[in-house]
């Protein structure tokens, strides 16, 4: 029987903007309310298996900062197959954790990856732990697909941009960190362009394939002015960071409630 733990934590995908994951983290630790089982995809896979096998948040900041956009971004393919290939990020990652397996991290860890063979979501929790991280950030439009078993995988945000379901099964209480929730567009300006109307689609479908996991949560997190920063914003980490902190810190009394109510003796009949 698998063991069931207090808090747990699902992180959706989003680019540089997952990056306020880590002060999403940094609030609950500084509270007393540090999770014990975790899940990710894409940016969220990276985070939640940093914060897996036990690297602090510094070292979570100074994995992003220390990252080279140059390096990420080398151009080794042909439209159609993926522009750039993610070796990089698989050699950030053998640096900051070290032994490239699932069953090696500190705590239970769930990475999502879309099977594009299968056209599925497959949610990964057992075996190798670097190419699935790398396979779960795979964006298709930008970088290769990943060959794992045979099988080539994408960015898990084409098919469950924040898998909550296996952490669900597993916490009384469940946090969501959502960095890319929906938002109303006020301004047509915003679809005037084959760019904008683009980034617009794609941003309604990861809304789509994040809705399921968000109704699991019993404490929802989306910083409000998220949408604000780009894909590509890596060099924005202080700023990133301190709006997943604030709005986490919102939620702490919420949290502490749900804490207090689970710790709280039954009455005796």
């Amino acid at each position: 029987m698998e063991k069931t733990f207090s808090v747990g934590i699902t992180l959706s995908g989003g680019g540089a903007k997952g990056i306020a994951h880590i002060g999403v983290l940094r609030a609950l630790l500084d509270n007393g309310i540090p999770p014990e089982i975790i899940s990710g995809t894409s940016a969220g896979s990276i985070i939640g298996a940093l914060y897996a096998a036990g690297r602090s948040i510094e070292d979570m900041e100074r994995f992003v900062n220390d990252s080279s956009l140059i390096k990420i971004f080398r151009i080794v393919g042909i439209p159609g197959a993926g522009l750039v290939k993610l070796s990089y990020l698989k050699d950030r990652l053998q640096e900051f954790i070290p032994e490239d397996r699932f069953e090696a991290l500190k705590m239970p860890f769930y990475a999502c990856a879309t099977n594009l063979n299968l056209g599925k979501a497959v949610i990964f929790d057992s075996g190798p732990l670097f190419d699935v991280v790398v396979a779960s950030c795979s964006v298709p439009w930008l970088f290769k697909p990943q060959l794992i078993d045979n099988q080539l995988f994408a960015d898990g945000g084409l098919t469950n941009n924040m898998p909550a379901e296996p952490v669900r099964k597993r916490c009384h209480i469940l946090i969501g960190s959502n960095v890319k929730p929906k938002v109303e567009l006020h301004d047509h300006k915003a679809l005037d362009s084959f760019m904008g109307i683009t980034q617009r689609t794609v941003d309604l479908s990861l809304w789509t394939n994040t809705k399921p996991g968000v109704k699991m949560c019993d404490v929802y997190i989306a910083p409000p002015k998220i949408h604000d920063f780009g894909f590509f914003d890596i060099r924005k980490t202080e700023a990133l960071c301190a709006l997943g902190y604030e709005a986490t810190v919102a939620e702490i009394p919420k949290l502490k409630a749900l804490l207090a109510h689970q710790e709280k003796p039954h009455a005796a009949f």
